[in-house]
């Protein structure tokens, strides 16, 4: 893969990670939903959120590691 693959993975996932996190309401508002099922939409949304935050360090880890492998491969 390349490095710019890896890096646009990295930044969708930062992303990601942040929206399900953050929440903002401007979502909740676009979907117009009743109370019930926007707190569970909204619980979703925080275990997707911290799923992502995990899926993010695994794929900073692996591609911090083929960083360094390239480096070392360099020199």
């Amino acid at each position: 893969m390349k490095f710019s693959t890896f890096t646009i993975v990295e930044i969708v996932l930062f992303n990601l990670a942040i929206l399900f996190i953050y929440q903002p309401q401007f979502v909740f508002e676009l979907l117009k939903l009743n109370g019930t099922k926007e707190a569970a939409l909204k619980k979703m949304f925080a275990v997707l959120g911290i799923i992502t935050i995990c899926a993010l360090f695994a794929w900073s880890f692996f591609f911090g590691a083929t960083l360094l492998i390239y480096k070392q491969t360099l020199l």
